[in-house]
């Protein structure tokens, strides 16, 4: 089987990118955090998903949300690859819910989905199993080769145990399952159980890790107090700046309320001048009056009165007179018949007797009115008899007084009692606007003290024009809301101060960031023993399951594979390889043979023994075919060894196909010195 090429539709960083795929010799060239890993994933999530295998229901590994996309709803792709002939299209929806898998033979288009084997722990097809003959465990194995996981110090021994139980269990009878086993359970015992709080090192981890999560929340329940507690502060200061933005807008408004005071003030001082400025313009008017002699004013208003009642007894006659006469009466009454002479033709029709109608009526008024003149111009209102009542007496009386007057006025130098009046009028009223301004002076004078008449206009001066928009306020309003303001600004500045001492009091409690750094590292070590306690029983599961069968298959041939291989990559240096009971490997070192424990080696002769122990598995696991994937698996050799180990995978790739992920240039040198002519991917 080969792979002949990648559409990945969506997933991890990629969208609808694709790559083609050669038979032979495969180098996937990028830097770092170019896509390889992503690449490698989508790989193994296509043939095998992302399964836990240690759970008895799905689950999900964390690489399913490491490669989901986070900016594309879809999580899909599909895997061209050729066997036996024949092409085919693996596709594969990863979207939880939602997931389904379907191979399609090209040739055809038939689907042959169902031709596969359902996992019924993962309720779908796993086309990996059927295809490459392995579990996903066992490909992640034997089909990548990586750079080792632990650093040469560790024990190489429980790591080869490890690799060796979970791909092929017990290749000979040499080695003992039972003393693995053993070994495994003891290292699990060492790891303890989460259930064990008391008495195994994960255990008391655990309880640890619990005790440090209740410390989190209550930490981060205080950071959300806080939080809020700082939200409230800067609500108040905000609050507090509003209020004294509010509060330089209410000392305006007092400097208009101010003005409006003194506005009023002013017009008061204005009035009065006013005032004084007119009854000085009336001053002027009847000072010419000062000096006339008012002294016969009494006896001559007397006089006065005396004629007035004479005179309107006279009068008196005459209206009565006039009164007694009668007005005639009778010339209307043809007048009346007339105007119901004309309605009654008007009803009639009658034009004729219209007109005659209203001259009638006409002539009629005129007979009315001629008669009562007449009558009215017999009576002479100028007779003698009609003043019979007063006597000679009193009509020399009336001439005298008459006389008299009229020596009082020219006297007076006032030619008629008229200018008289006028003048005694003149007098009296200077008499009163001087008396009028003596008050005023002395109510102005008081004005102008009681309102600092001096610093009136200066002040008005100085205040600011009142607005037309203005809402005229009283000054007790003002000043209230000046009250107001200020007690508010107090009660924020004591909630403020009360924040504060409730944060400082909170600053003080363990820090947060110390608690989550404490929390990552017991979190790393409690992954640690979890993961190795999850692979210790794997191991233990799987060395149990298949120990029997893989003892018959591999072991002889794997040594003997392994030998071939170390011989070739260090030039006759190591020419045999032996596993012991207790999967210590011991390299044989030259013709001399000595046995070199390979705790003893260098780390990079340890990377290469990895190197060929995981390509003989593959040479001898699962489909003859099967594809080889690297992933920088010579990061501590040397220039001779890394030759030797390209001349190995460019013999290896004419028998199957070979995938090789790199980040470095000097490699792709390599290639080209040795004239491998790689099928170049460069992400």
């Amino acid at each position: 089987m080969r792979i002949t090429r990648l559409d990945m539709q969506s997933f991890g960083k990629f969208h609808q990118d694709h790559w083609d795929f050669s038979p032979g010799f495969n180098c996937v060239f990028g830097s770092n955090e170019a896509g390889k890993s992503t690449m490698q994933g989508f790989l193994q999530g296509m043939f095998y998903g992302f399964y836990n295998p240690y759970t008895k229901t799905r689950r999900y590994t964390p690489a399913y949300d490491r490669f989901r996309p986070w900016d594309h709803q879809e999580y899909r792709g599909s895997v061209h690859y050729e066997t036996d002939g024949d092409a085919y299209r693996l596709s594969r929806n990863f979207i939880k819910g939602d997931e389904s898998v379907s191979v399609v033979r090209l040739s055809d288009g038939e689907e042959i989905t169902n031709q596969f084997p359902y996992n019924g722990t993962y309720r779908t097809i796993v086309p990996g199993d059927a295809l490459f003959q392995m579990s996903g465990l066992m490909f992640q194995n034997t089909v990548y080769i990586q750079q080792r996981l632990v650093k040469p110090e560790d024990d190489f021994a429980s790591e080869v145990r490890d690799n060796f139980v979970s791909i092929a269990e017990d290749f000979s009878e040499d080695v003992s399952v039972k003393n693995a086993v053993t070994h495994l359970q003891d290292q699990l015992e060492k790891v303890g159980s989460p259930s064990r709080q008391k008495t195994s090192a994960l255990g008391k981890l655990v309880a640890e890790l619990s005790n440090l999560e209740d410390e989190r929340l209550e930490l981060l329940r205080s950071h959300a107090q806080m939080r809020d507690w700082f939200v409230m502060r800067r609500k108040l200061e905000e609050t507090n700046r509003e209020l004294d933005l509010y509060f330089q807008q209410l000392e305006v408004e007092e400097e208009y309320c101010k003005r409006v005071i003194l506005e009023k003030d002013f017009s008061e001082l204005e009035e009065t001048k006013e005032r004084i400025r007119l009854l000085e313009i009336d001053h002027a008017k009847v000072d010419g009056y000062r000096d006339f002699d008012d002294s016969e004013s009494e006896e001559i208003m007397e006089l006065e009165s005396q004629l007035r009642y004479l005179k309107d007894r006279m009068r008196g006659e005459n209206s009565q007179e006039e009164e007694d006469q009668e007005w005639v009466r009778w010339p209307l009454l043809p007048g009346l018949i007339s105007l119901i002479t004309v309605l009654l033709f008007y009803f009639l029709a009658f034009p004729i007797g219209i007109y005659v109608g209203l001259g009638s009526f006409v002539g009629s008024i005129l007979l009315f009115a001629w008669v009562n003149i007449k009558q009215r111009k017999s009576v002479d209102p100028n007779d003698d008899e009609g003043h019979s009542i007063l006597s000679v007496a009193d009509r020399r009386e009336y001439e005298r007084m008459l006389a008299r007057l009229y020596a009082h006025c020219q006297k007076a130098n006032c030619s008629q009692l008229q200018e008289y009046k006028k003048k005694i009028t003149g007098k009296a009223r200077l008499v009163e606007v001087e008396r009028d301004l003596a008050h005023l002076d002395e109510v102005f004078e008081v004005q102008w003290k009681e309102k600092n008449g001096n610093l009136l206009e200066m002040e008005l001066r100085r205040l600011p024009v009142i607005p037309a928009e203005w809402r005229v306020q009283s000054a007790a309003e003002v000043a209230e809301e000046c009250k107001k303001n200020r007690q508010q600004r107090k009660e924020n500045e004591l909630e403020i101060e009360w924040l504060k001492g409730m944060i400082a009091s909170k600053e003080e409690d363990r820090s947060l960031a110390r608690v989550e750094e404490e929390l990552g590292v017991l979190r790393e070590k409690a992954d640690r023993l979890h993961l190795k306690r999850k692979g210790l029983l794997a191991a233990i599961e799987g060395l149990e399951q298949i120990a029997g069968e893989v003892q018959e298959q591999f072991s002889p041939e794997l040594t003997s594979n392994m030998g071939e291989t170390l011989s070739f990559l260090t030039n006759g240096k190591y020419r045999e390889v032996r596993i012991g009971r207790d999967f210590e490997i011991r390299l044989v070192e030259g013709e001399l043979e000595r046995v070199v424990p390979v705790d003893e080696v260098s780390a990079a002769t340890i990377e290469l023994v990895y190197f060929a122990l995981r390509l003989s598995i593959h040479s001898l696991s699962g489909d003859a075919k099967t594809p080889l994937f690297l992933d920088e698996p010579f990061s501590q050799f040397d220039r001779e060894r890394h030759v030797q180990s390209l001349r190995l995978l460019a013999e290896y790739a004419k028998r199957k196909q070979v995938i090789f992920f790199t980040s470095q240039e000097y490699e792709l040198d390599l290639m080209h010195e040795l004239n491998m002519s790689p099928h170049l991917i460069q992400l």
